[in-house]
């Protein structure tokens, strides 16, 4: 039996120092699990927004050459460009919440609308302008969403 408080901090110092290397043999891995998990899936995100960057830009600049004026008909090429920018935004496993929650698909949809609409058609009403085809037109659209997916990923990164 303990009988005083003298006795109590002297057992506290000789166990107090093995409770503490049992505790942090205990945490430290699994800390060091989690904080390399977290850098993991960092620099996985990192790579995705990467990729989804250059692949929306490319697939834009596709669209441009496979139809550089309202006048060059609807190919298979230019639908190929709206598929690809597509695709580039549902391959992502990593940021796909964030692409989701911040509409970035049906900003792409917009694009690839504009890219097939035929002279003769009425405007396409997005948000309060009024467009028809011209590459130009697309430039504009894909520096919007751009802007947009900047925002996106900084927010998501912390940056």
């Amino acid at each position: 039996m303990v009988n005083s408080t003298a006795e109590v901090f002297a057992m506290w110092n000789v166990i107090g120092p093995l409770v503490g290397v049992v505790i942090g043999a205990l945490l430290t891995p699994w800390i060091s699990w989690r904080w390399q998990h977290r850098q993991w899936s960092m620099d996985n995100k990192k790579q995705e927004y990467r990729d989804l960057l250059d692949g929306l830009f490319q697939a834009s600049e596709e669209i441009i050459r496979a139809r550089p004026q309202a006048s060059v008909g609807i190919n298979d090429e230019l639908l190929l460009a709206v598929w690809r920018g597509r695709r580039v935004i549902r391959d992502r496993i990593f940021v796909a919440r964030a692409i989701q929650r911040h509409g970035i698909t049906e900003e792409w949809d917009v694009i690839g609308k504009l890219a097939v609409w035929e002279a003769g058609e009425e405007k396409m009403k997005i948000g309060e302008r009024s467009w028809q085809y011209t590459a130009n037109a697309i430039v504009i659209l894909r520096n919007e969403l751009d802007d947009k997916l900047r925002a996106v990923i900084q927010q998501d990164l912390g940056l």
